[in-house]
C-alpha cells in the first residue's frame, strides 16, 4: 500500500527470484524508513541509527556506472534506483545511466527495481524471471530456505488456537523454525498472482 511496503516486497521478490541475497543502492536514494527499506536507503541520518541493517547493501554514486560495473556480480540479487531522485533533490540521472543500470542488471542475473508500486514490481519480477505458480508458499519469507510439510499434530501449541481449529495445511522453515499456513492473507495473494498471471499474459 506504501513505497516502503513495496520496497520490502521487491526485496524479498529478489531474493526468492534470485537465491541472493545481496543489494547494491545509491546515494541520495530514498526507499522508505521500514527496517528492510532503510538497509538500501542511503541517507545517514535516518538509517545509521538502525545499524546493523538487513539485507547487506552496498551503496555507490548515483550515475557511476563504472563503479556499478564492479558492484554487481554472483552474488547481487538487486539492485534500487529512483529513475528520477526527490528525497535530496529533483535530481536527474546522466544520459544513459538508466539504460546502463539495466544492462548491467541483465548481464549479472540481478534484478533492476526502480519503481514504487508493488503491482508493478511484481509484474516486472514476472516477466523478467517468469512465474512458476507450482511454487508457491514453498520458501520462507524470511530465510528463503524451501519450507517442509509439517502434520497438524506436530504444530499443536505452536500456532494461535484459532488458526489450529481452522487450518488443516502447514509448512515450516528448518532454519528459522516460522510455521506457515493458508489463510486469509493467502487468498488475497492468490488472487493477486492470478491477476499478475492474467496481465503478464497479455
Amino acid at each position: 500500500n506504501s513505497g516502503t511496503e513495496s520496497t520490502e516486497a521487491a526485496i524479498k521478490l529478489a531474493k526468492v527470484r534470485t537465491g541472493r541475497k545481496r543489494f547494491v543502492a545509491f546515494t541520495h536514494g530514498f526507499h522508505g524508513r521500514s527496517t528492510g527499506a532503510l538497509a538500501v536507503t542511503h541517507k545517514p541520518a535516518i538509517r545509521e541509527p538502525f545499524i546493523p541493517l538487513e539485507p547487506a547493501c552496498t551503496f555507490l554514486e548515483y550515475g557511476d556506472l563504472d563503479a556499478l560495473r564492479k558492484a554487481v556480480d554472483a552474488d547481487t540479487a538487486g539492485v534500487f534506483v529512483e529513475p528520477i531522485q526527490g528525497e535530496a533533490g529533483v535530481i536527474i540521472p546522466p544520459d544513459g545511466f538508466l539504460a546502463g543500470v539495466r544492462e548491467i542488471c541483465d548481464d549479472a542475473g540481478a534484478l533492476l527495481i526502480d519503481d514504487d508500486d508493488p503491482r508493478a514490481q511484481a509484474r516486472y519480477v514476472a516477466e523478467t524471471m517468469g512465474l512458476n505458480r507450482r511454487r508457491e508458499l514453498s520458501l520462507c519469507l524470511e530465510c528463503n530456505q524451501p519450507l517442509v510439510p509439517r502434520d497438524r499434530d506436530e504444530v499443536r501449541g505452536l500456532v494461535p488456537p484459532y488458526v489450529f481449529q481452522t487450518q488443516a495445511r502447514y509448512v515450516q522453515c528448518p532454519s528459522c523454525h516460522r510455521i506457515y499456513w493458508q489463510g486469509t492473507h493467502w487468498q488475497h495473494m492468490k488472487s493477486e498472482l492470478e491477476a499478475l498471471e492474467k496481465a503478464v499474459g497479455e
